[in-house]
């Protein structure tokens, strides 16, 4: 039971991060000192909640991880094995 808690309060909490760094107000642009780190093949970046670097790649893997975690946390085995697998990614 315990695996299956934290394995779904885990999803929740990648799914917050996600879905929240897709809104443009809440993440804050780079400082001018590190604005030459700019790479456009992968688009724009800045901070959700002014300390966590985002861009569109790192929202998309949050989804991603937090809605596997989600369908993982339905059994206790699965969960185990996608605790493992996240500590392993």
């Amino acid at each position: 039971m315990a695996a299956r808690v934290c394995i779904f309060v885990t999803a929740l909490v990648y799914l917050f991060f996600g879905i929240a760094g897709l809104f443009p107000s809440l993440v804050y642009p780079p400082p001018p000192r590190l604005l030459y780190y700019n790479i456009h093949i992968i688009g724009q970046w800045g901070y959700l909640f002014t300390w966590l670097p985002v861009n569109w790649v790192h929202d998309a893997l949050y989804i991603v991880i937090g809605a596997i975690g989600l369908l993982a946390a339905a059994a206790r085995m699965t969960a185990i094995l996608y605790a493992r697998g996240l500590f392993f990614l």
